[in-house]
């Protein structure tokens, strides 16, 4: 998905793309992070930025500008409520304190990966097996990327999170942002970074420009006349690349335009049409004076 809140347009951390390293955007993440593992466990493949997505856009029902979370965990939001919504609703078991090796190999028999919370700072983890020979479980932990087996009794757990429901389906990611929403000939993805970076490829988060630039509501990729110029984006941003390159107009900016040389201020019009009335009526009262003026007169002949 794409970051607005400052990762780069370009490299391994870019706005659109997988991060390979934990970075400013992926900090803060393993719940998120367990959450999509035990997702793909059921089948699924939801992002961890779609995750954000669903608590940040959708539930808390904030700007796009906040909404993958960049920088924050979703500590203090309920583990199960995430993880029920990305299962389709499936049910969800939180059980606080440690449970019996019994419970965890139940579990895992029973085709339910559990996440946990082992308390300290809140790390989030996921038990996907066990051996009974020691009494070991299977943990993967997405903070270090590394699996590895501890024994239950050195198992640390503040609470778990187990799915219960019977064949339990999961969401996946909704297709990709290639298209052009408004339908004004800039697919959706180059207006959003139209407005989100700078001409020379930086993110400025000083950067005054608006995504709703004439405040009807709509976004530039929802609206097709993002200025409300009369031009629609794709005649001002010719080349469609979601910069302003030499020759194009702004379509962030109603004064420039690709009618720009020839528009007429209303104001001027009327000054306009006042004089040339005014001129109008001078020219025919001086018309019908001269006529006046040529009428032949009749003497009066005395006979």
């Amino acid at each position: 998905m794409l970051c607005l809140e400052g990762c780069s347009l370009h490299g391994p951390n870019a706005w659109d793309v997988e991060h390979e390293n934990r970075s400013t955007h992926d900090s803060e993440r393993c719940l998120r992070a367990a959450i999509s593992m035990i997702n793909s466990y059921y089948g699924g493949h939801l992002s961890q930025d779609r995750i954000s997505y669903y608590m940040y856009g959708e539930y808390s029902k904030g700007s796009p500008e906040n909404d993958l979370g960049h920088g924050k965990g979703l500590l203090g939001l309920s583990g199960a409520y995430i993880l029920r919504w990305a299962l389709n609703n499936a049910s969800i078991q939180r059980l606080d304190g440690k449970p019996g090796f019994d419970e965890i190999t139940y579990w895992i028999d029973s085709n339910r990966p559990i996440m946990r919370d082992h308390g300290e700072n809140h790390m989030i983890t996921v038990i996907d097996g066990y051996d009974t020979q020691g009494q070991m479980v299977h943990v993967i932990d997405p903070l270090t990327a590394t699996e590895s087996k501890i024994p239950y009794e050195d198992l640390d757990v503040f609470v778990v999170w187990v799915p219960i429901s019977d064949n339990i389906t999961a969401r996946s990611d909704e297709p990709t942002i290639w298209m052009d929403t408004d339908g004004d000939g800039i697919d959706d993805k180059t207006e959003i970074r139209s407005y989100t970076f700078l001409s020379d490829d930086t993110f400025d988060p000083r950067d005054t420009r608006k995504p709703d630039a004439d405040g009807d509501g709509l976004r530039a990729e929802l609206d097709p006349d993002s200025d409300n110029d009369g031009f629609a984006d794709g005649l001002e941003e010719v080349n469609h690349n979601g910069k302003i390159d030499p020759g194009e107009t702004d379509p962030f900016d109603p004064s420039d335009n690709p009618n720009k040389d020839k528009t007429i201020n209303i104001r001027d019009i009327a000054i306009i049409a006042i004089i040339a009335t005014t001129a109008t009526i001078t020219i025919t009262a001086i018309a019908y004076k001269l006529k006046q003026k040529r009428k032949p007169t009749r003497k009066h002949i005395s006979r």
